[in-house]
This record gives structure tokens, sequence and C-alpha cells, in this order.
């Protein structure tokens, strides 16, 4: 609202005034939505085929003997890198 004089105002009208071109020239933006495939990894992951289950069987195997041990530096570069190629889509 822009004010002329006291206790009198008019009003401002959209598409008008000395921004009325930049605001007509910016990109329209758009929603969107973006479904991953979520669902199919856990299907896999929760599928009891030979494969897994032997894949299984080594790992509870080398855990219980203590063979097991977990390179902290590489399973934290894997879930960044996860995490930046989810959202860079």
């Amino acid at each position: 609202m822009k004010v002329t004089s006291v206790g009198q105002s008019n009003p401002i009208v959209p598409g008008t005034g000395p921004h009325a071109a930049v605001e007509e020239s910016k990109p329209q933006t758009n929603d969107r939505v973006q479904i991953t495939n979520l669902s199919a990894y856990l299907a896999a992951a929760q599928s009891d085929s030979p494969a897994r289950l032997e894949r299984l069987h080594q790992l509870s195997a080398a855990v219980a003997q203590g063979g097991y041990h977990v390179d902290a530096s590489v399973v934290s570069a894997r879930m960044v890198e996860e995490h930046l190629s989810a959202h860079a889509a």
C-alpha cells in the first residue's frame, strides 16, 4: 500500500512499479514429487533367496568367530555418498 498523504492510501497493483519487469522475468518453479526405490530395496533385503541365506550364514559365522570387522571410515564415506546421490536427483 502506498501512502500519498496523511489518512489516504492507494493500493499496490501487482505487476506495476519499478520491479515489475524483474518479477515477470523470474522463472516459475514447479512442485515435484520423487518416489524412491525404497520398496524394491526392502523387498530385496527381505527375500529368502539361497544366495542371501548363504551370505547371512557366512556373516553370522564371521561375527561369532570374531573375524568380522567394520571399517568405520568406509561405512561413513558410503553413507555420505548414498545421501548425496539420493538428494542430487
